[in-house]
């Protein structure tokens, strides 16, 4: 599931935020074969932190 998000937002983790791209909650499930609500569970509160990014702002509080 994460690969699926971090692949949908390669733009974003190589060039930064003026090129993330806006998901909607049907995206990854179609692409997994998963329900909504599963991949919901599975990725709500949770970060991804991109390496070399040291900004406060970017890290859950």
């Amino acid at each position: 599931m994460a690969k699926a998000i971090v692949d949908k937002q390669k733009y974003f983790f190589d060039k930064g935020l003026k090129h993330i791209y806006i998901m909607t909650m049907k995206e990854i499930p179609q692409k997994l074969g998963m329900h909504e609500s599963t991949v919901s569970r599975a990725t709500t509160a949770k970060y991804k932190k991109k390496i070399g990014l040291n900004n406060s702002r970017n890290r859950k509080a």
